[in-house]
């Protein structure tokens, strides 16, 4: 037993609870946010500028991500410590938000929000993992999905009725404080010293050469479709430019992984690991798919269907509803099986088919009632992914490994959500609600295949490499 495992139950359980606030108050913020910033814009200006806030927070969680999982493979007793900080930063934006004048004030600091996400799903996870087995680590990484549909279903009714009455600024003060417990409860959790631990430890020189390259070429590459619509148009210098550097970088990270090895930002080791390249797959095509169904049902509904914005918004809730029991029973399955492959196979197998239903189904006619009841089955296959992304990494990845491969993993989610968000968008700009989001609908069922094709090579670990 590690010096992790053998904290007092005490502090487990605050460390525990630190990542359920943390959780609630991350995913407040991602669902309030598309309703919260265009109420901010009318108030402060800047309706030409506040999704930069969104694009820009993207960009530093995807450039965080293995800088966290370096720092974490190297000094696994610092990510307690980053991870609480991370939530600290997040909660000072989070309340400097609440008094900006103008939309820059919100934009530039909003930033370094992106460090949550880095903090959250990169260190939050693996610290679960460190202090409990595997079994009990899926039971409670499954009631993380139950959490985040707790965030998801209260985030844009209180959203909607504070805004109704007259303040955007008070939904940063509900949410700064859950960052803020979050932060403390972390640093008051299980704390280690790095002599206890020293045999988890990844020993390396950092790699800023590789980094410098990895981040360069996300955050180009991000910026360039999520831009291209708007401020960076596709076949512009700026554009050009951005595509040009981000393939200059990708060549550069290839270079650097070649001459460096198992030093690089990349370890060799992570990217020659079976269960690290399906699940990074998996998760890339998994996010990608979903952003056609969770970010841009509700525009069909209003636009295309007819319906009020109160019905509009009901279907993401629907979505959300199952997660509030399946995640606990997702993670005791994984748990207790020691894999998650046979969890999300049957997942992804039922995104398959309510997204077949979409693309065949969806039309203006299609009664309300149908849209209702396939979104109802989505937050089946849609929890079941976040219990897996959760936990299979915790325990189906190599112990020496497992920080610097969930840090890919969890790129692998940003990346395709912001890489889907991109496409569905043009899609739809181009042409029009209604045919772009059957045109969107089909690229959806074609990455949910390929999400369900990625997780077949998925294989448990033995009992010695699962230590």
């Amino acid at each position: 037993m590690n010096a992790f495992q053998a904290a007092p139950e005490k502090k487990k359980k605050l460390t525990l609870l630190s990542l359920y606030v943390g959780v609630i108050g991350s995913i407040l913020i991602s669902a309030s946010q598309s309703t919260m910033l265009p109420a901010a814009a009318l108030e402060i200006g800047g309706q030409e500028i506040y999704s930069l806030v969104s694009t820009l927070t993207g960009v530093v969680s995807v450039a965080a991500m293995p800088l966290f999982g370096y720092i974490g493979a190297s000094n696994p007793a610092a990510k307690t410590r980053l991870y609480g900080l991370s939530m600290l930063l997040g909660a000072a934006v989070i309340f400097a938000r609440a008094f900006a004048q103008s939309m820059w004030a919100i934009i530039i600091p909003g930033s370094l929000y992106g460090f949550v996400s880095a903090g959250l799903y990169v260190l939050g996870y693996s610290m679960i993992r460190d202090i409990y087995d595997s079994q009990k680590a899926g039971v409670y990484l499954g009631l993380v999905a139950t959490f985040q549909s707790i965030g998801m279903l209260v985030g844009p009714a209180i959203c909607g009725l504070l805004i109704d009455a007259g303040s955007w600024r008070a939904i940063n003060h509900i949410v700064w404080p859950f960052l803020s417990a979050a932060g403390v409860l972390a640093l008051l959790g299980v704390n280690v010293k790095k002599e206890e631990v020293r045999e988890l430890a990844r020993e390396s020189a950092f790699d800023f050469s590789g980094a410098v390259c990895l981040v360069v070429f996300l955050a180009c590459f991000i910026l360039a479709l999520s831009l291209g619509a708007s401020f960076a148009p596709f076949g512009s210098a700026v554009s050009n430019l951005l595509f040009l550097l981000a393939a200059a970088a990708l060549v550069g990270l290839v270079l650097v992984i070649r001459k460096k090895g198992q030093d690089s930002i990349l370890p060799v080791g992570v990217l020659k690991d079976r269960n690290t390249l399906s699940l990074s797959a998996a998760n890339l095509c998994t996010n990608f798919s979903n952003m056609a169904v969770f970010f841009f049902i509700p525009t069909f509904a209003l636009y295309v269907m007819k319906v009020s914005g109160t019905q509009a918004g009901l279907t993401t809730t629907l979505m959300s509803v199952a997660g509030l029991f399946m995640g606990p029973i997702y993670g005791k399955m994984i748990g207790k099986a020691g894999s998650a492959k046979k969890v999300y196979l049957a997942g992804t197998a039922l995104r398959i088919l309510v997204t077949l239903c979409l693309v065949l189904f969806l039309t203006e006619k299609t009664p309300l009632m149908v849209l209702y009841l396939l979104m109802f089955a989505a937050g089946f296959y849609s929890s079941c992914a976040g219990v897996v992304f959760a936990l299979a990494p915790q325990i189906m990845i190599d112990p020496k490994l497992r920080v610097q491969s969930n840090s890919v993993i969890q790129i692998s989610q940003n990346f395709g959500g912001s890489v889907g968000t991109a496409i569905y968008t043009l899609v739809i700009g181009m042409l029009g609600v209604a045919q772009g989001m059957k045109v969107a609908f089909i690229i959806a069922l074609i990455l949910a295949i390929l999400a369900f094709v990625s997780g077949l090579p998925l294989k448990k670990l033995t009992a010695e490499e699962s230590v």
